[in-house]
């Protein structure tokens, strides 16, 4: 009987691999909004042809963050 402490507890080991899950995708989450997306509500009417207040943008940061890392 060698069974180690996780391989005693299935339970504890799902919600570990939950928690583990959960804090990957949070992080995750939070390193595309930072990085990679940023989004933006229109506020006004300077560009009223195409948007207009309260449509929402989605703008990619990538060619921002690559030129930042190598500067």
């Amino acid at each position: 009987m060698d069974a180690t402490f996780m391989d005693r507890r299935p339970k504890l080991q799902d919600g570990l691999g939950m928690v583990i899950f959960v804090v990957g995708v949070v992080i995750g989450t939070l390193l595309l909004n930072t990085f990679v997306f940023q989004t933006f509500n229109v506020e006004g009417a300077s560009m009223e042809t195409t948007m207009y207040t309260g449509d929402r943008l989605i703008v990619n940061r990538l060619p921002v963050t690559w030129f930042k890392v190598a500067e």
